[in-house]
């Protein structure tokens, strides 16, 4: 009996097997979106989502033994035999059958609820559309249960499974010898059995490899399966995992080892230690399951644990990243939140995982979340699934193609996809059951021209109907999923499908953020220079940082670049010194997961004897200083085309002003003479050498040189 044991509280589509005379124990469990625990004091704990009631346990709060889990709705299990239901009841699960006493375990499927008597039989309610409430006869014997979606497991005293409710996907076809068994599990739509010698045995459906139990296949001692992934817990302590991975199911947090008891949500897993402490992983907290970024761009998201109680600690294992990587994660006061935040450098493209714990008590949740780094340069991103299920009667070989294109070009990927239909046997055993083949393939498409986009695909281009016992039919859609990318700058990228039926649809669109800035800007020395920028999304995705890189202008500048506070737009400003004519850049850069760059080239002109602004059809705001070099008699020419404050000043060639000449003042429209004194404001007479003048109206700025000779 050692590998009974550790057996108890899998639920949902997982098992709970608690044999007559074992000890019931403290016990765990998971819902689609919620766990369950037993702790040391027989209360329950109960975290995740709540949208049914279902982490609300009724009150007394105590004594319980035993927990199960349903979709939405939960079971506690009472040392005087009693079970209590809450959450969702629509199907009516939580109605415990009147006869409510005598209990000795408890399990849940989707909608349907079991309890085992100590006398060993069934008792079933909720949601009976399949039958998976209609015990079959002798309904007496059975140490175990396991509830999946729509069907039931059991097992009896004697080591043979029993199983009835839906077997559309194969759940009735136990394959190999029906005896020796002493634990079971029911995934969603498929079963595990766990025989004396430690050796587990699967069947039912297998998507996403659920049946493939890893070698060795030996050495278990319990078993648990969510949706469609498995879990199995080796005399050792170490819990092994395969199947579906998409939420991090599969992801063990480390230490692997001193494990004691296993259990599965739909797409979530637990795992209690020996000293009582409970780790979950998967489907548990609001962390992104994975993002795509590109080099350059910045991964900016929330963690936000859902955890029982107050939560101690709330930490990211950033080790994968590469060294230096720059990346942070910061706690809120209180553990309340976590903000992770990474840019990832130009030659970091690749693939990495990102682990989050949380602990709250002895419960500790690890989410992970994988991170897809793109190289610099790929403007656009898409992605879609193609998914099929051919009529009876049309097996055979089709090409299917899809379609990339966009201003570089078009690429076209044709997949050659088969399907099945391997007959129908009417006994109660199939001997030779045909299976759609397992494997995962992949492939890319050549490309027509250097520009055009890259495609590349990932899937099972093979399916059909596959037979299992009674004629029962088990579907597999040929599934495909194409992605296609595009280097071309603003690229409008498209992916089509033209296949009929169409059974394809986009499941997601990466593009660069656009950047709207001039490309080149003229400006004067002394005369100050703003340059607006402009930022979007065509996917409406927001920007998360907008800049300027100012490295390009001449040193000891004044230049700034400010940014709006959602980095939609920015204005970068600059005041050019009186040795800063020249050519310059400025690139501008936008982020999101995406990265995009413009270019603005800045020519800034010398001061000159004479400058000219056009301010209408025939009329110039324009000055000039005669005699120029500067005499007694010099005077500036002011000619101004309508009324309005103007001031005039004289600087050094170092920019430091020398005297204002006239204070800002208002003057009408015409042409005036200004005197232009060739001393400074202390009267000093001016050294020998270039001065400026700048004239400053609501015209526009004017700048000039002056020369003075002694």
């Amino acid at each position: 009996m050692k590998h009974l044991r550790l057996i108890w509280g899998l639920t949902l589509t997982l098992a709970l097997v608690l044999p007559m005379g074992v000890a019931r124990g403290q016990t765990i469990a998971g819902g689609q979106e919620h766990s369950l625990a037993v702790m040391p004091d027989q209360m329950i704990t109960a975290w995740g989502g709540n949208s049914y009631g279902q982490c609300v346990v009724p009150v007394p709060n105590a004594d319980f033994v035993a927990v199960a889990a349903g979709q939405y709705h939960s079971l506690g299990l009472k040392s005087d035999g009693t079970i209590v239901a809450w959450g969702q009841n629509d199907y009516g699960q939580c109605n415990v059958p009147v006869s409510n006493g005598d209990f000795v375990a408890v399990a849940a499927g989707g909608h349907h609820s079991l309890g085992l008597k100590s006398d060993g039989t069934v008792v079933a309610w909720g949601d009976n559309s399949y039958g998976q409430c209609d015990v079959p006869a002798p309904n007496a014997g059975f140490v175990a249960l396991a509830g999946g979606f729509w069907h039931t497991i059991g097992l009896k005293a004697d080591g043979h499974v029993v199983i009835w409710g839906d077997s559309g996907y194969g759940q009735w076809g136990l394959p190999g010898s029906n005896s020796g068994f002493v634990a079971v599990a029911a995934g969603g739509l498929h079963n595990l059995a766990l025989r004396g010698d430690g050796t587990i045995v699967s069947w039912g459906s297998n998507g996403d490899a659920a049946l493939q139990v890893p070698a060795p296949n030996a050495d278990f001692v319990a078993v648990a399966a969510g949706a469609y992934h498995c879990l199995g817990l080796k005399s050792n302590g170490i819990v092994v995992a395969w199947g579906y991975n998409t939420n991090g199911e599969l992801n063990i947090p480390a230490p692997n080892a001193d494990f004691t008891a296993i259990a599965a949500g739909p797409y979530h897993s637990l795992a209690r230690k020996s000293d009582g402490t409970i780790a979950a992983w998967g489907y548990t907290s609001p962390a992104p399951v994975g993002l795509t970024a590109e080099e350059l761009g910045i991964i900016d998201f929330t963690v936000v644990p859902s955890m029982p109680g107050a939560v101690t600690a709330l930490l990211a294992d950033v080790s994968s990243l590469p060294p230096g990587n720059g990346a942070t994660f910061t706690a809120a006061p209180g553990n309340t939140m976590g903000t992770f935040r990474w840019s990832p450098a130009l030659g970091s493209a690749g693939t990495y995982l990102i682990s989050f714990v949380t602990v709250a008590g002895v419960v500790s949740d690890t989410v992970t979340t994988t991170l897809i780094v793109l190289p610099n340069g790929i403007s656009a991103r898409v992605g879609g699934a193609f998914s099929w299920l051919s009529a009876l009667g049309a097996e055979g070989t089709y090409d299917v193609s899809f379609v990339a294109s966009d201003q570089g070009g078009t690429s076209t990927l044709t997949i050659p996809v088969t399907t099945y239909n391997s007959g129908c046997c009417t006994g109660p055993i199939c001997q030779d059951v045909q299976r759609r083949p397992t494997q995962t393939l992949s492939g890319r498409a050549p490309k027509t021209t250097a520009s055009a986009p890259v495609m590349s695909w990932t899937g099972n281009p093979e399916g059909g109907y596959f037979c299992f016992p009674y004629c029962c039919y088990e579907q597999y859609p040929v599934n495909l999923n194409v992605e296609a990318y595009s280097t071309t700058p603003e690229s409008d990228l498209d992916l089509t499908c033209p296949f009929s039926p169409p059974s394809f649809f986009i499941t997601y669109r990466m593009t660069d953020p656009r950047l709207t800035v001039p490309a080149t800007v003229q400006g004067t020395v002394m005369v100050p220079l703003s340059i607006d920028a402009g930022a979007s999304d065509p996917d409406g995705d927001a920007i998360t940082s907008l800049t300027a890189d100012l490295s390009g202008l001449p040193p000891g500048n004044d230049a700034a670049f400010a940014e709006s506070q959602d980095h939609s737009h920015g204005t970068m400003t600059w005041t050019p010194a009186l040795a800063d004519s020249g050519d310059y850049t400025v690139t501008f850069s936008v982020a999101n997961l995406m990265y995009a760059t413009e270019t603005t080239s800045i020519h800034i002109l010398g001061p000159g004897s004479v400058t000219a602004v056009e301010t209408g059809a025939g009329s110039i705001f324009s000055a000039r200083v005669t005699p120029n070099p500067l005499g007694v008699d010099s005077r500036l020419q002011l000619v101004t085309t309508r009324s309005g404050p103007v001031g005039v000043q004289i600087f050094d060639a170092r920019g430091r002003l020398v005297r204002d000449v006239m204070p800002q003042q208002s003057i009408g429209p015409g042409r005036h003479q200004v005197p232009i004194p060739n001393t400074d404001a202390s009267g000093r007479r001016l050294g020998s050498g270039i001065f400026f003048y700048r004239v400053v109206s609501s015209e526009g700025v004017l700048v000039g040189r002056l020369a003075v000779l002694k």
